[in-house]
């Protein structure tokens, strides 16, 4: 998976010269949606139609204005939200738009007062790019996300954007995990019908030509 491009705006220019994105993740809190409340471009009689209730988790996909996708993602009540709870949410939109090249997230703007900001942005950067995460090594017909770029909307300076950073970071060492923990070829040995070590796990040492055919871990041989 290509770096995800992750930037801060305090808010999308209406009249288009900003980045255009083809998705936008808005957060709606489950007390405030069974007030009849919804975030602005957002029916809440059509998200009631589609039964959301803005479960922590949840995800409904709204067609919005020019083909965009405005994508209402649940949080749950307002005094339950963790800095989890956006990290969830963030994955949730990836996993909602995976078409969808350029994407921005407005959740920033309305973090409630018992949660850090920064922490908050680092959660969904973390939730973004894990969401986004696709093994696709073993699949005959892989569909791997198509997103390159967020855009995260709201309100902070220095100390959000290095968060925005460090969770990035954090959610690419994670997926890297993810790769070299998965096998990215069946091993010698493990064809159909042939034995297989008892619990399941195969090991295997490889020179350089093996680090070079085994696809992730060819970044070893730059160390």
């Amino acid at each position: 998976m290509s770096p995800i491009a992750i930037e801060l705006t305090r808010a999308l220019a209406e009249d288009g010269s900003g980045p255009a994105v083809g998705a936008i993740g808005v957060g709606v809190f489950s007390d405030a949606l069974a007030a009849g409340e919804a975030p602005a471009g957002i029916d809440a009689a059509f998200l009631a139609a589609q039964g959301f209730t803005a479960k922590a988790g949840e995800a409904c996909v709204v067609p919005g204005a020019g083909g965009r996708l405005d994508v209402a993602l649940g949080l749950g009540p307002a005094a339950d939200v963790t800095t989890a709870t956006y990290r969830k949410a963030a994955a949730r939109l990836a996993r909602a738009a995976p078409r969808c090249p350029h994407v921005a997230i407005d959740l920033l703007g309305a973090v409630p007062e018992h949660l850090n900001r920064p922490d908050v942005a680092q959660a969904l950067a973390e939730g973004v790019v894990l969401g986004a995460y696709r093994y696709t090594a073993l699949k005959s017909d892989p569909e791997p996300s198509h997103l390159e770029s967020l855009v995260v909307v709201g309100p902070g300076g220095a100390k959000v954007r290095a968060a925005l950073d460090r969770g990035r970071t954090v959610a690419e060492a994670v997926c890297l995990a993810r790769n070299l923990c998965t096998p990215s070829r069946r091993p010698a040995g493990a064809g159909r019908g042939e034995a297989r070590p008892a619990g399941g796990a195969f090991g295997a040492v490889l020179d350089r030509a093996g680090l070079r055919e085994s696809g992730p871990l060819t970044r070893f041989l730059r160390m």
